[in-house]
């Protein structure tokens, strides 16, 4: 039978009581000292550097968005907010280099930024339609732009004689620069550009007075010292309208062309009379919304909506009832009763304008060709050229 034995080893370093006693004595050698390996220290990569403020402001909104899904950065709400910083900076700086800035004011910001600019400065104002044809261009370059690109005479405003844009723009001491790519244009100017537009009148009134010889947008005021009653006054609203012509109709109209002080109020009237049967034919008013009021009578009213859908909106109307033409559509109304009619229409402009569609495009001077009309109307040439000859 073997002769089974254990032998137990303890963990490397450690040693019994009797071990201690025989190196006491000398009997056995000295214990070797516990085995120790030198502290890891990891080799530095990207990863493991330090992520301060340097470390993110060198990174660009495309890395800003990758760090977001980082397991490693789980501070998320300091990342956002800085983030969020970082961007607004860079918007505010790239605002700054490339657009300028447009700035509403007031009256009095007017007088001060305009009526008492300094004599070095040239200041460009632009009223409320002009600021409207610039559309989503109209930044301060965009105006520069065009100002230098634009064929009408521009005067200095300060002299009698009327400057060209070569003799304007030499006055910026040739600093106009555009490149060839206009979308991108470097544009320098000693000049300020005054976009101003105040939606309330700045002054009681502006009769119009016709017989200057300033070209603005309307009518130029005439002197408020001149004002006399009468340019605020019209009397014949009460009188009917000859209807003997081939319509059946006659309008009377009020608007700054009978009542000067109507100028730059936005508003006019008219009167319309309505023989038996008789129609206002179809028209648009450009620049204005109507709304219409039957006095007398019954009328058959309508207009029709915009392309494509050209849909005919009509009602009959008695005496007392009221209806609105929307700005800019065509529309018409008829006497649809057996006796005279007459109705009211007032107008969202001092000067409306009025376009009659077959007058415009039968009756217009020089006329348009016939073969054009025949194949607009998809009708023979003969039969174009009939309805032009009753204009």
């Amino acid at each position: 039978m073997g002769d089974y034995h254990f032998v137990y080893k303890d963990v490397e370093g450690t040693s019994t009581q009797w071990d201690d006693i025989q190196r006491k004595l000398g009997n056995l050698p000295p214990k070797a000292p516990v085995f120790k390996p030198d502290p890891f220290t990891p080799g530095e990569d990207e990863s493991s550097k330090s992520k301060d403020k340097d470390w993110i402001d060198e990174k660009n909104q495309d890395d800003l968005d990758d760090l977001e899904d980082d397991p490693d950065l789980n501070d998320d709400r300091f990342l956002q907010e800085y983030r969020m910083k970082r961007m607004a900076e860079m918007r505010e700086v790239a605002k700054i280099v490339r657009f300028g800035s447009v700035i509403p004011i007031s009256g009095s910001d007017f007088v001060r930024e305009v009526s008492q600019a300094p004599e070095d400065i040239w200041v460009v104002f632009l009223d409320y339609v002009g600021l409207h044809s610039f559309g989503r261009r109209c930044t301060p370059e965009g105006v520069a732009l065009t100002l230098c690109q634009s064929d009408p005479v521009l005067n200095d405003g300060r002299s009698n004689q009327g400057q060209s844009r070569e003799a304007v723009l030499d006055g910026f001491d040739g600093i106009c620069m555009l490149s060839s790519d206009t979308s991108d244009a470097p544009l320098f100017f000693h000049f300020r550009v005054s976009l101003a537009f105040e939606p309330s009148p700045l002054q009681d009134f502006c009769v119009a007075d016709p017989a200057s010889q300033v070209e603005v947008n309307g009518l130029a005021c005439k002197d408020p010292k001149s004002v006399k009653a009468e340019d605020f006054f019209f009397s014949g609203l009460h009188l009917a309208g000859n209807t003997s012509n081939t319509f059946g109709s006659k309008v009377t109209p009020v608007n700054v062309a009978q009542i000067p002080g109507l100028n730059t109020l936005g508003i006019s009237l008219a009167r319309v009379d309505y023989a038996p049967w008789g129609i206002n034919p179809p028209h648009t008013h450009p620049r204005a919304t109507e709304i219409l009021t039957v006095l007398e009578g019954s009328l058959q009213v309508g207009f029709v909506t915009s392309n494509p859908e050209n849909r005919l909106i009509t009602k009959v109307l008695k005496k007392g009832d009221t209806f609105v033409f929307p700005i800019g559509l065509v529309h018409y109304q008829r006497n649809v009763g057996y006796g005279n009619a007459v109705a009211i229409a007032a107008l969202s402009s001092q000067n409306p304008g009025v376009i009659s569609i077959a007058n415009a495009v039968f009756g217009s001077e020089p006329a348009i060709q016939t073969d054009v009309l025949a194949k607009a109307f998809q009708v023979d040439k003969s039969i174009a050229a009939l309805v032009q000859s009753k204009f």
